[in-house]
């Protein structure tokens, strides 16, 4: 294929995903995906501190990260989420892709569960550390379901 045909194919798409509502694709495909399997109500993008407003979750940012390895064979225990100094949610849910955005995993895990982590490491956390935390809650197989229900909106 040739760099103008792949560049139009892209436009192409790009123009598909916004008539949709999204305008940073992983990021904001991503909350869509977290909150097709969990439910809640999904915050304007304008709005940066969090993304997802849940019954049971309350405030909920959405960190949606792909592989860096895009052969597929790097572990998804690699991506890692990176958050500023102020954190104004009450939990996260890391999401992690593979390179053709295919769900691999998602986690639900509580801020105060990770807050000292982010501390330590400067505000990231990789998706083995989530997996890890105490409390972290594991949604991978709705992610995956909600990820097929959208694909066909």
């Amino acid at each position: 294929m040739k760099i103008g045909q792949a560049r139009e194919l892209y436009v192409e798409a790009h123009n598909a995903i916004a008539e949709k509502g999204i305008a940073s694709f992983d990021g904001d495909y991503g909350e869509l995906i977290v909150q097709a399997a969990i439910g809640g109500k999904l915050i304007p993008p304008t709005f940066k501190d969090y993304d997802l407003e849940h019954p049971e979750y309350g405030r909920v940012q959405v960190k949606t990260r792909t592989l860096l390895d895009r052969t597929n064979k790097r572990p998804n225990t690699a991506t890692c989420a990176v958050f500023g100094k102020n954190r104004p949610f009450d939990h996260l849910a890391h999401l992690a892709m593979d390179r053709i955005l295919g769900v691999r995993g998602c986690l639900i895990v509580p801020l105060m569960r990770v807050h000292k982590h982010l501390q330590r490491t400067k505000g990231k956390i990789s998706f083995k550390g989530s997996q890890l935390s105490e409390g972290a809650l594991d949604v991978s197989k709705e992610a995956v379901t909600a990820q097929a229900k959208i694909d066909e909106m």
